[in-house]
Formats: C-alpha cells, sequence, structure tokens
C-alpha cells in the first residue's frame, strides 16, 4: 500500500489525518473502504473518534464543492453548517445506539458557495466489524479516478 493517493483535484496524505498512513490503518477499516469504494450507491463513511470520512464517487453531487477536501476530514470541519443537526445522530449510533432512518430530512447546505434548502431521505447505522466493533456510515451521491487510485493503494 501507498500512504498516499492522488486524484485530479490534489493529493491526500493520510498520515497527516488522525488516522494516520494506509500501512497502518486496521484491516476493518480497508475492508470498509474497499466495500465503500466498490458500491455505486451514494455512501459515507465516519470513522473513529473525529468521524474521518470517506466517500464514494456516487457521493460526490452531495457533498458539492466541499469535495475534494472533505476526503480525510473530520465530519464537524465538513459539515460545519449542520453539525449541530446530524452529529447527535451519529454520536448516538457511537455510544451504541440503534440505526436511524430519516426521510425527507431538511438540512440547509453550503457546498456551490451559497446556503441551500436541501431535503434527504438518509440512514445511518453501525456496519458490525471484527468483535463486535462498529463505526456509522450514511449514504447521501463523483470522483472516479480518485477512487481507483485509492483502491489501488489498499491491500
Amino acid at each position: 500500500m501507498r500512504a498516499r493517493f492522488a486524484c485530479a483535484e490534489g493529493n491526500a496524505d493520510w498520515s497527516q489525518t488522525p488516522l494516520g498512513a494506509v500501512e497502518t490503518w486496521s484491516p476493518s477499516l480497508v475492508m470498509m473502504v474497499r466495500f465503500l469504494l466498490t458500491n455505486r450507491f451514494p455512501l459515507m463513511l465516519w470513522w473513529g473518534p473525529d468521524y474521518i470520512q470517506f466517500d464514494n464517487d456516487s457521493y460526490c453531487p452531495i457533498l458539492g464543492t466541499k469535495h475534494p477536501n472533505s476526503l480525510g476530514q473530520a465530519g464537524s470541519q465538513c459539515w460545519t453548517e449542520i453539525w449541530q443537526v446530524i452529529s447527535p445522530l451519529i454520536d448516538r449510533l457511537f455510544q451504541g445506539g440503534t440505526a436511524t432512518w430519516m426521510e425527507d430530512i431538511l438540512l440547509e447546505i453550503d457546498r456551490h458557495g451559497f446556503v441551500e434548502e436541501t431535503h434527504f431521505t438518509c440512514d445511518r447505522q453501525r456496519p458490525r466489524l471484527r468483535r463486535g466493533t462498529s463505526k456509522s456510515r450514511s449514504p447521501g451521491r463523483t470522483r472516479s479516478r480518485q477512487n481507483r487510485f485509492l483502491q489501488q493503494c489498499l491491500p
């Protein structure tokens, strides 16, 4: 594996994130990132206490101009304008709560240089990993070159 991967918009150096170099990632994280990258449904994964973000190609339209900086970024830094709404949902999952399903949730998001009213139907759930541990993931919508390169970095 390589500690860096490149994409058309720039580089992400995982060693500079709380997750550390790709070579040090747990097998569970590697497995979840592979699952996310090969899925055609819009998915985002939050990992660890800082909720470091991973997302797939299909999630890019949801991010808008937050891409490409959102990859490897803490959720609270990426979603400052809605963090007070979504963080309790994520916290509940990380503290052992049940999955959530929300239809037509109203979120005012700045993803194209202005705050816009958006409506999403989404779920948040904890994928079960080895020894009962889990992390949160959230679906949502493209970044093909970046995903292909990250897949090459993983074992």
